[in-house]
């Protein structure tokens, strides 16, 4: 049994010494390797842009939770605007708003703003001939292009900045954190240019907020116009009040909705930008470069060790040497 033991043992080093032997070998070779990729790392942070994070955090309007009116027209607004409405504790108006930030009729709103359109695809702007054009693809586009092609996916084709390219903007960039528990919502987004971020934070604050502002002005407007006709020709007592109840709620929308003021959410301060870069991450380049002159010369190190094997039994087959009796 003892010897048994024993006999298991070296070949359990000889396997451990066959995966880390060649690797000794070439000790020196993996440490310059990793040496230059961290050259290179460096010389990736100092060429890759960088990107930032703004943040605008947003609550419940004032108005809304002083008057107690933000659920009237919420189902009926939701249908109209292709949202869903109504998560946890919020009103349905606030949800309404944190979804419209993503929704097509509020990209179509930020994308009437041609000045920012022009800083936000700013590498599509010709300033010279004030026009838009195709960006340039370079090699990588051009390659990416060709691989398409020859696999048959279909390429969409180029547009000037519109609507569903703010839509498809914001859907990647922007993003959206919210617990139900918590009043405050976090809404942030990635870019290079970090006044860019700020401002388009606010173009949305601003197109969702308005867009919400005129459907339910124009929805209590129609139903003050219904209700006004009603009360002229019913008698009863108690239907006539109830017309009049409805009437009283829907004047209190149409106020609100009337008001410069904010209408289902407000900003809880500026949107800010935070000082560290979203991207690229420092220590995540260099030690990514750093692992990548590992392995290539781990793999020099074990295809050297392959070569070599081969070489020494091309070298003894001419003199009737087998390996197995080397």
């Amino acid at each position: 049994m003892d010897v048994a033991r024993s006999d298991e043992q070296p070949e359990s080093q000889i396997d451990i010494y066959t995966i880390i032997g060649p690797l000794l070998r070439v000790r020196f070779v993996i440490g310059l390797f990793m040496i230059v990729g961290l050259l290179v790392g460096v010389l990736l942070l100092h060429i890759l842009p960088y990107s930032y994070q703004s943040i605008m955090l947003v609550t419940q309007a004032e108005s809304e939770s002083k008057n107690g009116f933000s659920g009237l027209l919420g189902d009926q607004a939701a249908s109209l605007i292709g949202l869903t409405g109504g998560k946890g504790s919020q009103s349905p108006n606030f949800q309404l708003y944190i979804d419209g930030l993503k929704a097509r009729v509020v990209a179509d709103e930020v994308a009437q703003d041609q000045p920012l359109m022009r800083r936000l695809f700013s590498k599509e702007w010709d300033v010279e001939n004030g026009a838009w054009h195709p960006p340039e693809r370079g090699v990588l586009g051009m390659t990416t292009t060709f691989v398409k092609d020859m696999l048959g996916v279909p390429t969409v084709p180029w547009t000037a900045p519109n609507g569903a390219r703010v839509a498809e903007f914001i859907d990647h960039q922007v993003s959206i954190e919210q617990d139900p528990t918590d009043p405050v919502a976090h809404i942030s987004v990635i870019t290079e240019n970090p006044q860019l971020g700020r401002d388009l934070l606010r173009a949305l604050d601003h197109a969702a907020d308005d867009y919400l502002k005129r459907t339910f002005l124009a929805r209590s407007t129609e139903y003050i116009q219904y209700l006004d006709k009603q009360l002229a020709t019913v008698t009863g007592a108690e239907l006539r009040q109830s017309l009049i109840d409805q009437m009283s709620d829907q004047q209190k929308i149409k106020m609100m909705a009337s008001a410069n003021a904010s209408f289902a959410a407000q900003t809880f301060g500026r949107p800010y930008t935070l000082d560290v870069p979203a991207s690229p991450k420092a220590g995540s380049v260099l030690a990514g470069m750093a692992v990548f002159g590992f392995l290539i010369a781990a793999a020099f190190g074990y295809s050297r060790l392959s070569v070599a094997a081969r070489l020494e039994n091309a070298l003894r087959r001419p003199f009737g040497v087998s390996p197995a009796d080397g």
